[in-house]
């Protein structure tokens, strides 16, 4: 055997020697850390994830302002003296403005159980003013506001429309404005 064979056998040994120390080294590390460490927790704060935004102050707005809503679209606006002229479906109905153009109003479901939007009515009303389009429309569809085609076309040939939230009878205007749902 030559020197360099007996070293490599040697280097073999210590080497093997060494993995051996340093996995139980790192072994008894480990164990001590888990007698000695002290638990720790981690405090998680839980926010509620709002669906909504927080609510907006409506913009008080005259029934001849809807004649211009284009400038309104997206903000939410309250009308005093809205009267109802034409029902189209429970939940929609077209309005008159003082130029004698009719505008389209869609009120809640459950302002309509309530009877918000008959004929004949005169409505003290808080809403969004929203774009109206065929996806618009396709979605009342679906949702059973608007059931009939004579009832679609009829409301295709208005851009915007009044999406009210809140509503009261004008006879009541000093009594609290119903708000959807309650």
């Amino acid at each position: 055997m030559s020197d360099n064979e007996k070293t490599q056998r040697g280097g073999g040994l210590v080497s093997w020697f060494l993995m051996v120390l340093a996995v139980v080294l790192t072994a008894g590390f480990m164990g001590w850390l888990a007698v000695t460490a002290e638990p720790t927790s981690v405090a998680v704060v839980e926010t509620e994830a709002e669906d909504t935004p927080p609510p907006v102050a409506a913009r008080t707005i005259s029934l001849a302002d809807l004649g211009s809503a284009g400038d309104y679209v997206g903000q939410q606006v309250q009308i005093a003296e809205l009267p109802v002229m034409i029902q189209v479906a429970p939940q929609i109905f077209w309005t008159l403005l003082p130029t004698s153009h009719l505008y389209l109003v869609r009120v809640t479901p459950e302002l309509a159980q309530q009877g918000i939007g008959r004929s004949s009515q005169v409505l003290t009303v808080t809403g969004t003013v929203r774009v109206l389009d065929a996806d618009v429309i396709a979605g009342w569809r679906e949702a059973g506001v608007i059931t009939t085609d004579a009832q679609a076309q009829d409301v295709a040939v208005a851009s915007t429309y009044l999406d009210v939230t809140v509503a009261q009878e004008a006879s009541t205007a000093g009594a609290p404005a119903t708000p959807a749902g309650n």
